[in-house]
C-alpha cells in the first residue's frame, strides 16, 4: 500500500482517482489546489503525487518545481487537459521539471492504476 496525494481543482476527478486507487489498496489524500497540496506534501510525505497542472491559485508547474526542490527523488505524475495552451506543452514542461510520468486528460482509470504501480515500483 502506498500513500498517494492527489492535487487537482476538479472535485469529480479527485474522487474518481481516490475511489480507483483505494480499490487497489492505496491510502489517498486529496487537495484542491497547489498551496494546500504543497503543505500536504510537506506534512504527509506521500509515496507518489498526482498533480494537475492548471489550477486557479497555485499552478502545478510551480508546485512541481517546489516538490522536486524539497525532494529530488519525489515521484510525481503530472496531469493536464491544457488551458490557454495545449496539454502537451504543459506536460512537456512538467517532464523537464522532474515529473516521472505525464498524462493528458481525460485519464482512463485502469491505465492510471497501471501507471501508478509502474511509477511506485521504479
Amino acid at each position: 500500500m502506498a500513500k498517494i496525494l492527489v492535487i487537482d481543482d476538479d472535485e469529480q476527478i479527485r474522487y474518481l482517482f481516490k475511489r480507483k486507487l483505494e480499490s487497489k489498496g492505496h491510502l489517498v489524500l486529496l487537495e484542491d489546489d497547489g498551496e494546500p497540496g504543497l503543505a500536504s506534501f510537506k506534512e504527509n510525505k506521500p509515496d507518489l503525487i498526482l498533480l494537475d497542472i492548471i489550477m486557479p491559485r497555485k499552478e502545478g508547474l510551480e508546485v512541481l518545481r517546489e516538490i522536486i526542490e524539497l525532494d529530488p527523488k519525489a515521484k510525481v505524475i503530472a496531469i493536464s487537459a491544457g488551458g490557454r495552451g495545449r496539454a502537451s506543452d504543459y506536460l512537456d514542461y512538467a517532464w523537464r521539471f522532474g515529473a516521472k510520468k505525464v498524462l493528458e486528460k481525460p485519464v482512463d482509470l485502469d491505465s492510471l492504476a497501471t501507471i501508478v504501480d509502474e511509477v511506485l515500483n521504479n
